[in-house]
């Protein structure tokens, strides 16, 4: 059943989590797959004892922290997206698109945009990405 999770379940919240961060309620989420998943009776296990199963002599146990994972697949498709035509130039498209926005002489236009730049997948890559250890963090443009 671990080896679903990870096929089935995992997976499919890691898909959209390359681009956009994972919801809010993740953390319910997570919890009512794992209950349809080991069905019983409700409460008889908790997220976390799921993620220490190797402390009792399990051979698998379930991820620990898929918030970690989004962003690595994040910081993947900044990095390497596209890399044959120079990548995907995440920082410079939002330095550029930030200026643009801030350049604007209508302050409801510039407060309007600003709100939507932070929303967008260009934004939650350069999250992505900055999160990367500096010392392992390959330029990017």
């Amino acid at each position: 059943m671990i080896e679903a999770f990870h096929v089935f379940i995992m997976s499919v919240m890691l898909f959209p989590a390359q681009l956009d961060p994972l919801p809010t309620n993740y953390d319910d989420l997570e919890n009512k797959a794992l209950r349809q998943l080991f069905p019983g009776p409700r409460g008889w296990f908790t997220t976390q004892v799921m993620k220490s199963l190797r402390h009792v002599g399990f051979p698998k146990e379930l991820p620990d922290d898929l918030q970690s994972a989004a962003v690595a697949a994040r910081a993947r498709v900044a990095l390497h997206e596209n890399a044959p035509e120079g990548g995907l130039r995440v920082r410079t498209r939002l330095s550029n698109l930030r200026r643009l926005i801030s350049d604007s002489d209508n302050i409801l236009r510039r407060a309007r945009y600003a709100d939507w730049v932070n929303g967008r997948v260009i934004f939650s890559l350069d999250v992505g990405y900055s999160r990367l250890p500096r010392y392992g963090r390959p330029g990017v443009h």
